[in-house]
């Protein structure tokens, strides 16, 4: 049987709907994408579902908080695109065991803290400005605003751990990682988060943060991130397993992610 012009025109337009209708869409981290929901929260970081079993509950941030704060914490510093918001949001619940941690216990250094676990010397500027010059100064015993960063490194545990818990509430704390890929980062790595997908964010980790060569478990915290985050019809990264293209790569356990929020920053982030 031959067909019409009109019938071969009309099977090749649903060949080529059906082949759309599959294809996905290539993977960018420049793509802009809304406010976090909940349940994007919860496949990032599984822990915060439920703090009632926290070893240091009054530090243990829920989902809801936890997605709220994040929406606050992008907002504020006008984060839109998937590169970012997928880096950052891995970055802290890795950091803090899945907002389970706001200060550092393993190994316990004094002064480190706030979701991102920032060192003493990061805290004091993020401090500075939050605009908690008053209360630093009442601390230290003088302006806090002439004290130097070699000073700062003089301060008692004591005096660092006061500091650091000005930055500790909920409206702050997740500010902190923002605040720092605006404020301290250089702009290429900003930038780069944008638009150079894995490499932007390898280049966040090593050369931003200093967190050294990155690793298998910041990377699958990534990968879990940008699944959870990305339009659906998105293709993952190629640095992400298979696996993490249908569902979330599976999270650290409390306890494994609570150890790496202690010692994943030795370089002095």
């Amino acid at each position: 049987m031959y067909f019409s012009s009109s019938n071969v025109l009309f099977a090749s337009l649903v060949s080529l709907v059906a082949v759309n209708s599959v294809t996905a869409t290539i993977f960018s981290t420049n793509t802009k994408i809304g406010a976090l929901t909940e349940a994007q929260v919860l496949a990032i970081a599984p822990n915060s579902a439920d703090c009632t079993k926290a070893s240091f509950p009054d530090e243990c941030t829920d989902a809801t908080v936890a997605t709220e704060q994040l929406n606050n914490a992008f907002k504020a510093y006008k984060v839109w695109s998937l590169g970012p918001k997928a880096a950052l949001a891995s970055l802290i619940a890795f950091e803090s065991g899945d907002f389970v941690y706001n200060i550092n216990h393993f190994p316990g250094r004094p002064g480190q803290g706030t979701k991102a676990m920032l060192m003493f010397k990061w805290v004091y500027k993020f401090a500075l400005w939050c605009g908690l010059d008053e209360e630093m100064s009442t601390i230290i015993g003088k302006p806090a605003a002439e004290v130097t960063e070699a000073e700062t490194a003089t301060f008692s545990n004591d005096t660092m751990n006061s500091i650091r818990a000005l930055v500790l509430p909920v409206n702050l704390t997740f500010k902190a990682a923002p605040w720092y890929l605006v404020k301290q980062c250089k702009r290429e790595h900003y930038e780069g988060l944008i638009t150079d997908g894995y490499e932007g964010f390898k280049n966040y980790i090593e050369l931003c943060i200093d967190a050294g060569d990155i690793t298998e478990d910041r990377t699958a915290k990534w990968c879990t991130a940008v699944s959870a985050l990305k339009p659906s019809d998105m293709d993952m990264p190629t640095q992400c397993t298979a696996t993490s293209s249908t569902t979330a790569v599976v999270a650290p356990t409390t306890t494994a992610a609570a150890s790496s929020a202690g010692v994943a920053s030795p370089s002095g982030y």
